[in-house]
Parts: structure tokens; C-alpha cells; sequence
């Protein structure tokens, strides 16, 4: 049994967004950070949407979630990661022991000049670039 409510859940996601928004990282700023309108205009709410969810008045579906994440250029389970750093029990659900997988983002895809899809592809091209670290 999962061990909080929903409004709670809702809390930590909430939380978790403005720390994402907060540290963003623009390219064409040089403080980082975006604000809520910012985040609005780019996931197609009002600012005061934005309020809700980063207060956890309001949960955020799944949509808005992959919407968020993009928008933030964040995987969704770093938000959930961040939700729930503390409940050691819940971020076992983010761990998968019996496939091999890494995780790529929408950008990664877009600037890989082969375009590939394949799993195998990636999950190769990460461990490269993790022996070159």
C-alpha cells in the first residue's frame, strides 16, 4: 500500500516541478530558472495552472506530466525520483532488474544525426560515453 494520500502525492510532484523549473538551464539566459508563465505558455496553461500543480492544489495527468517534463528538458522519473528521494520503498518502483535499458530523452533522438530508435543503439551509445567519463 502506497504510504500518502493523493494530496500528498500531489504536494511532492508540485514540488518537484519548481525545483526543475527553478534550476532550468536556458540556453539564452544566463541566470537559470524559468518562470511560471514561461512554463505556461510552453505546456498550454494559464500561469496560475502552473501555481496549482508546483502547490499541489491541483495533481498533473500523465499528459501534462510528459508535457512538463519536456518543457523542462527533464526525464518524468526525475521528477518522481526527486518526489520521493526520501521513501527509499518508492523509488524501487523506478528500478527495472530484469531488463537492460537506459533512458533517452526526446532532445538526444532529435540531435542524434543517425535518428535511430533502437534500444540496443542506445543503451551501446550511453555506455561509450560513460567509459569516456
Amino acid at each position: 500500500m502506497i504510504p500518502f494520500t493523493e494530496q500528498q502525492h500531489n504536494k511532492r510532484i508540485g514540488e518537484a516541478i519548481r525545483h526543475f523549473r527553478h534550476s532550468y538551464k536556458n540556453p539564452h539566459k544566463k541566470t537559470p530558472g524559468m518562470t511560471q508563465t514561461e512554463l505556461a505558455k510552453r505546456i498550454l496553461v494559464t500561469f496560475q495552472q502552473v501555481q496549482k500543480y508546483e502547490k499541489g492544489a491541483n495533481g498533473t495527468s500523465s499528459y501534462r506530466l510528459l508535457q512538463i517534463s519536456e518543457a523542462l528538458d527533464v526525464k518524468v522519473s526525475d521528477i518522481f525520483v526527486k518526489a520521493y528521494h526520501d521513501i527509499p520503498e518508492i523509488l524501487t518502483y523506478f528500478e527495472d532488474k530484469k531488463h537492460k535499458y537506459t533512458e533517452v530523452s526526446i532532445t538526444e533522438v532529435r540531435q542524434d544525426p543517425n535518428l535511430n530508435l533502437s534500444p540496443e543503439y542506445w543503451i551501446e551509445k550511453k555506455n561509450n560515453e560513460e567509459k569516456k567519463d
